[in-house]
């Protein structure tokens, strides 16, 4: 599992984790935080969507993937206690950044094979191709050759001026 593989709603409240956990660390020097379900609704009330489930679920999955660690309504009035494990956090950052670097990687030989291509199609000889194919044969009779030399020769078909010919047509 990628750090990139979160869901909008658990990067947000991974963020909010995160946040609070950083502010307790800098402010009072605890390893730990103590926050309610109810806190975490509180502050996502502007944002849609952000129920007390969608929340709940984003715990779990950020505490199977091992970012937090919670003590369930063990810290003040019963709220619950979060850990972050910066040690996890750093390693799926890691796995995240190398599977981007992987995938540049594939992107990038893909493109430099191309432009390899485009070079070289510039460079290759064009070949002149010579076709030595005879016409077929056509077995006309010897008046259907006439009409048609005649035709052809006086530069205008009958066909374009009907069954009177050219003469009789003007």
């Amino acid at each position: 599992m990628r750090l990139t593989q979160l869901t909008p709603s658990e990067a947000a409240v991974f963020e909010q984790i995160q946040f609070l956990d950083n502010h307790f660390k800098t402010k009072f020097g605890l390893e730990c935080f103590s926050q309610s379900v109810q806190q975490f609704i509180n502050f996502f009330a502007d944002k849609q969507g952000y129920t007390r489930r969608t929340i709940q679920n984003a715990f779990r999955k950020l505490e199977e993937l091992g970012l937090i660690s919670i003590a369930y309504n063990q810290g003040f009035k019963g709220a619950n206690l979060f850990y972050v494990n910066l040690e996890k956090l750093e390693e799926l950052r890691k796995s995240s950044l190398d599977a981007s670097t992987k995938a540049c990687d594939k992107v990038k030989a893909v493109f430099q094979k191309f432009l390899s291509i485009a070079v070289n199609a510039g460079k290759e000889p064009v070949e002149d191709v010579t076709v030595n194919a005879e016409l077929p044969a056509l077995g006309f009779d010897l008046s259907m050759s006439e009409m048609m030399d005649d035709e052809l020769l006086a530069g205008i078909p009958n066909v374009f001026f009907g069954e009177y010919g050219y003469r009789e047509a003007l």
